[in-house]
Parts: structure tokens; C-alpha cells; sequence
């Protein structure tokens, strides 16, 4: 969790009988607060004060020192109720005086009409600044920001003064995202979210406008853009099966899903989606055009363990060969299977499974990865590349390129390597969001597979074992249950239930 870092804040206070009396509806307040939020000072608090100068005083005394800013609009004018400035003064305990730039914008230089009603304007707390923006006054006594209360002056005012609060060099980042389930359902996952991410301000605001496909909007917001986008992909895995946006798909056959994923990316799907995720998809779409220009289709095959990176990989060549409109009943994609005598059989249902959904024409090989290779370059050697899973975080793979041969006392191949600059969450993003079918043991605590004699659930994931204590004081331990590999929130966690073996 990250501590608490303090920006520039502000206070607003809307002055008006009027507004109190809803003769009329305040507009400044919403004006401001969101000009302010784009200069990254936070509005903390607004008040609605009537045209008395005791009542203003005693809010400009509470407001100026608890924030950095404080902004008033209304009571700045030449009639009897315009009391604001005098009551500024009063909060601060100081004389009223003509100031001289203000008489001199009214009635020219050197003079002064001390029987016009607009000289009113011209009196001021003796620390008064006065800033002149064309014909537009906005008066500053030391932290308090005095605008008119017609809505059109204050914007125009703000427009040419916002230099006054540029110096926050903060900027604030919003990600929205939209929910077809009610609040209940969004509760728990929102707790644990802000638990998790103490600096991101989240928002959750039902709707009810008959207008709307959408239930719930949520939004998330904070100074820290990385830390933003965190939380939003961390939202999308724990909520992913209510998002509004993609779940007319969710019902779709996995190569339609997919077909749709490159469709939508690039407007609807790219406003959800984490941009750094759209990015990754985008550029591992481009490496497989490049294989598929370089190796003819019956030269390829992807390797497939059923893994989760695998599971993406496969994923995104079938939404490609989709897309060029492969005969996917005449020409089935090549599959790489190592078989191990260890293999969990929830790999092999998953696998069996996979084979059927996407019509894959599987090569079991028993053996060790070389051992492997060396036997299908005699079943098959047509081959020349091998579509990998493989990420920068796996053992012995921070070097490799995009496309990267076989080491020289290997079979020669060519390992074509898509999605090496992809995430542990990249990769769960990828499968919850588009709801892709990937092994059931991942749902058990388990985040890396291999083997089962050397595989075991994270232990990262591990759920307190709650004890019940029997009449006779026996105690029972009910069996250990882990959470679902996406709930993860360590990447560097992820083979924390491996143990390491050579690679390819």
C-alpha cells in the first residue's frame, strides 16, 4: 500500500441569498471544481453562505487556513448585499481602503467619483492584489480568490487567471469503467480494491436512467498515473464477468470473441481495456503477421502446455488467422504437446478440451523439451518455427528476441516469441476480459504449471485456514483453500509454486 502524498487543495464558497433560497441554480461550484481538477488541486469542500458579511467572514476565517486556495463568487458588485469583500477583510482584521488600480480602471487616471455606486467595487483589504486581465478584476487577499457570481464573469475570470494555480505540478488521471450488476455485487471487490490502493479515490454512482445499458459507473482517480492504471486492471480481473461493455460476447464461441477483440480494440474495446494492454495486444498481432509472411503455414506450430501464456498465445493466432480468413476445418493449426509422465490430469482435460474448441491437430511427444524437438524434426520436418508462449519473466528468457533460434546444440528452429513483453496481469486481463477457457487448476491457487511433482498452489494465494473448536476440545482444521491465480497482486510471486528446471 502507498502512503498518502499531500497536493495543493482548495475551498469554495458560494455566496447568494438566491442560491439558499433556490431562486436560482449555482453553476459556478461545478465550473470550478472541475477546471481546478484539471490543474490537479483538489477540491475538499464547498459552501453555500447568504449575503451576510458576519456569516461570510466566519467561513472565509474556517476555510483560509485549512487549504491552499479558497475561492468565493458572489457578493462583488455596487449594491447593498455585495458585502464580500468587506467581510474578507473583516476575516483577516483589515482596514478597507480605495485601491488605486481599480479606481484608475473605473475612472481613468488620478480620478476618483467618490458618489458613483461602482466605486464600491474599489474598496478593499489593505493586502488586497488586484489582477487585471483585459476588462476582467479578480481581487486576492492573501489565499482567497474573490469571483463575481454571474457564471459567465466567472468563467471568463478564471479562463484569464488560471495562471494563479498552475504551480500544483500535479495533474490528476480518471479511468472509468461501467458495471451491469448492482452496487451489492461491487461492495466487496471495491473494499478490498481501495484497501489495496490507498491513493486511488474510487467512485461508485448507480444509475438509473432508462437511457443507459449500464447499472453502475465506477470510476478511479488519483495523481499517480501508474498507480491508476494498476488499480483499474486490478478492478477488471476481480469484476471482469460484470463489465457492460464486452458482455453481449460472453456467450460467443472463443474464435467470434476474438475476431470481435480486433475489431473493438481500436474504439469501443480500447476505451476499456488498460491502454498498455491494447498496446501489447496490438504489437503481438504484428510479430504473428511477421511469422505468417515468413513461414508458410504448414512450416509453423505452436507449443502448448496448457498453460496460461500459451492459452493467450494460441488465442491471438487464431483471431489472426480468423481475420485472414482461414479454412480452419481444411488446415488445423500444428500443436506442439511435450508430454509428461507427471502431467496433471486437469492438463490433459484442459488440452483435450482445447483441441476441440479451436480443431487443433496436437503432436504428443513424450520427453524432455530437446528430446521433443529432435522427434518432430523426424515426424515432421516441414517445421521451421515454433510459436511460444514465452515472457521476458521466465527463467533464461530476459534476453530473448522476438524471433530467437534454437541455441546452436539444438534442434534448429526458429522460436517465434509474441508476447514476450506481456505482464502476469497483462495475461489475466487478456483471459478474464474476453472470457477465454484456460486450465480449471489456475482457479485453485495455482500460477505457473508444470509438473505435478514439482507444482504446487502458490502459496502467496493461500487462505487463512479457519479452525473450529469441537465439544471436546479436539480442534478441526478445515482444508487449505488458495484464491484464483488473477488474485495475485505480486508479479514477482508468480513461480513462488515451481521449482526451476532447464528451459528451452
Amino acid at each position: 500500500m502507498e502512503g498518502k502524498t499531500r497536493g495543493l487543495t482548495a475551498g469554495i464558497i458560494i455566496i447568494g441569498d438566491e442560491i439558499l433560497k433556490g431562486h436560482v441554480q449555482d453553476a459556478n461550484s461545478h465550473y470550478l471544481c472541475h477546471q481546478l481538477w484539471l490543474l490537479g488541486i483538489k477540491v475538499c469542500k464547498i459552501t453555500v453562505v447568504p449575503d451576510d458579511l458576519d456569516s461570510i467572514a466566519e467561513e472565509v476565517k474556517t476555510f483560509a487556513p485549512a487549504y491552499d486556495f479558497v475561492l468565493t463568487t458572489g457578493g462583488i458588485g455596487p449594491t447593498h448585499d455585495d458585502v464580500t469583500l468587506q467581510a474578507v477583510g473583516k476575516a483577516f482584521g483589515e482596514e478597507l481602503y480605495p485601491h488605486p488600480d481599480v479606481l484608475q480602471l473605473f475612472f481613468g487616471e488620478g480620478k476618483d467619483e467618490p458618489a458613483n455606486p461602482w466605486r464600491k467595487m474599489a474598496i478593499v483589504p489593505k493586502s488586497t492584489k488586484v489582477h487585471i486581465r483585459l476588462s476582467f478584476l479578480l481581487f486576492a487577499i492573501h489565499n482567497v480568490h474573490c469571483y463575481p457570481g454571474v457564471p459567465s464573469l466567472t468563467r471568463d475570470v478564471f479562463q484569464q487567471c488560471k495562471d494563479l494555480y498552475s504551480q500544483s505540478g500535479t495533474r490528476f488521471y480518471l479511468k472509468e469503467v461501467f458495471f451491469s450488476c448492482g452496487e451489492g455485487v461491487l461492495a466487496k471487490p471495491l473494499t478490498q480494491l481501495q484497501e489495496e490502493f490507498e491513493t486511488v479515490q474510487l467512485g461508485s454512482y448507480p444509475d438509473d436512467s432508462s437511457s443507459h445499458s449500464y447499472s453502475v459507473k465506477v470510476t478511479l482517480e488519483g495523481s499517480d498515473k501508474e498507480l491508476v492504471e494498476k488499480a483499474y486492471a486490478r478492478l477488471l480481473l476481480l469484476m471482469s464477468t460484470g463489465l457492460m461493455s464486452a458482455k453481449d460476447n460472453y456467450d460467443a464461441a472463443p474464435r467470434q470473441k476474438l475476431s470481435w477483440l480486433l475489431k473493438k480494440l481500436p474504439g469501443e474495446m480500447g476505451s476499456l481495456v488498460p491502454a498498455d494492454l491494447v498496446q501489447k495486444v496490438h504489437d503481438s498481432i504484428a510479430l504473428i503477421e511477421i511469422a505468417l509472411e515468413q513461414y508458410r503455414f504448414d512450416e509453423l506450430c505452436v507449443a502448448f502446455n496448457g498453460g496460461k501464456d500459451c492459452t493467450v498465445m494460441l488465442a491471438l493466432l487464431y483471431a489472426v488467422l480468423e481475420r485472414r480468413e482461414h479454412n480452419f476445418s481444411e488446415s488445423r493449426v500444428k500443436v506442439l504437446y511435450i508430454v509428461r509422465h507427471e502431467a496433471f490430469p486437469e492438463i490433459e482435460e484442459f488440452i483435450k478440451e482445447a483441441s476441440r474448441r479451436y480443431s487443433l491437430d496436437i503432436i504428443r511427444i513424450p520427453g524432455t523439451i530437446r528430446e521433443a524437438l529432435s522427434s518432430l524434426k523426424t515426424s515432421h520436418p516441414a517445421l521451421k518455427a515454433v510459436v511460444m508462449g514465452t515472457r521476458h519473466t521466465d527463467p533464461y528468457s530476459g534476453d530473448l528476441k522476438a524471433f530467437a533460434p534454437t541455441d546452436s546444440s539444438w534442434p534448429e528452429y526458429m522460436r517465434v516469441n509474441c508476447i514476450l513483453e506481456w505482464s502476469y496481469h497483462h495475461v489475466w486481463l487478456f483471459l478474464k476480459l474476453l472470457q477465454i477457457p484456460y486450465c480449471k487448476l489456475y482457479d485453485r491457487g495455482y500460477t505457473s504449471l508444470d509438473g505435478m511433482v514439482d507444482t504446487r498452489p502458490n502459496p502467496a494465494l493461500l487462505i487463512k485456514s479457519a479452525s473450529k473448536e469441537e465439544t471436546n476440545c479436539v480442534k478441526e482444521v478445515v482444508a487449505k483453500k488458495y484464491l484464483a491465480a488473477y488474485m495475485l497482486t505480486d508479479e514477482g510471486l508468480e513461480r513462488a509454486g515451481r521449482t526451476q528446471r532447464a528451459n528451452m
